[in-house]
């Protein structure tokens, strides 16, 4: 049985920020070491639109990182919450298709295969290498490596 790890939630409130700010600090952020990153839409008081900005990150990184969305964002204040999760353990295998070799992310939960997902940067240059849609490169990824696997959720 996995083991849970704690992870810390990190998020501030932000209505002075375009989408476009909002999507650098979010690259910021996962480029300094955060595990997760997104933006919610939300409506704060006075009826104004805004996001919330939220980051997962190590125990470690805490203070790191809430430095990093304060600095990326200008953001007054951020919140933390501590957070208990279960993931699956991963791993990649690569498959061959008719659109080259693909990256596929492998998720077992005590030894048994029960997510599989090809990864999407390899399927988009493929896609665009050999002028198809990437959907058609996903689907091909996804049955080549299903038709290998017995022990696979499909």
């Amino acid at each position: 049985m996995p083991t849970p790890t704690r992870v810390i939630e990190i998020s501030a409130n932000l209505d002075d920020r375009t989408g476009e700010e909002i999507a650098a600090a979010i690259e910021a952020l996962l480029a300094a070491g955060a595990l997760d990153a997104w933006a919610q839409p939300i409506v704060m008081k006075k009826g104004r639109p805004g996001f919330t900005l939220s980051l997962l990150a190590a125990e470690a990184d805490q203070v790191k990182l809430a430095r990093k969305l304060l600095e990326e964002t200008g953001a007054f204040g951020c919140r933390y919450a501590a957070k208990d999760r279960l993931v699956l353990e991963r791993s990649f295998e690569t498959v061959e298709t008719t659109f080259g070799n693909l990256r596929v992310k492998v998720g077992k939960l005590d030894g048994r295969t029960v997510s599989h997902k090809p990864e999407f940067d390899d399927a988009d240059a493929a896609a665009k290498k050999h002028g198809v849609p990437v959907r058609v490169v996903l689907e091909a990824a996804k049955a080549v490596w299903s038709a290998s696997r017995r022990d696979a959720i499909k």
